[in-house]
């Protein structure tokens, strides 16, 4: 856990983390992307992740999300342009209700502006 005091505490947290997967979502008229992360410096490949994480998710999304870094990016589509590919290394630069549910599962928000990764086009 980190604790930030004095000025640190309102200085922007960026966040380093690798993306396995995307899925798409609608709540009532709206459109959103959720997007899977693990650690940065996982060694394994995209393909076993997706094998150890994405195959079992429908019987067991409370447990693989206790796993995961979940971020919520709003009025999106899987298929933009403005989100990384899975197996990218992606710093989520801003974020909002950064929050954990059930003492395990991390979630957040964030915004097309807000993610970054290696061979994005400008």
């Amino acid at each position: 856990m980190i604790h930030l005091t004095g000025a640190d505490k309102h200085k922007p947290v960026r966040i380093r983390m690798r993306l396995i997967w995307v899925s798409e979502h609608t709540h009532k008229p709206w459109k959103f992307a959720r997007l899977y992360f693990v650690d940065a410096s996982a060694q394994e490949s995209l393909e076993d992740m997706l094998q150890v994480f994405r195959e079992p998710y429908k019987a067991n999304s409370q447990e693989v999300d206790s796993l995961l870094l979940t971020a919520t990016v709003w009025s999106a589509e899987i298929d933009s342009e403005f989100l990384p590919p899975p197996g990218q290394i992606v710093c989520i630069n801003g974020y909002t209700n950064l929050k954990t549910y059930g003492g395990a599962i991390c979630q957040l928000t964030t915004r097309f502006s807000q993610l970054s990764w290696e061979g994005q086009e400008d």
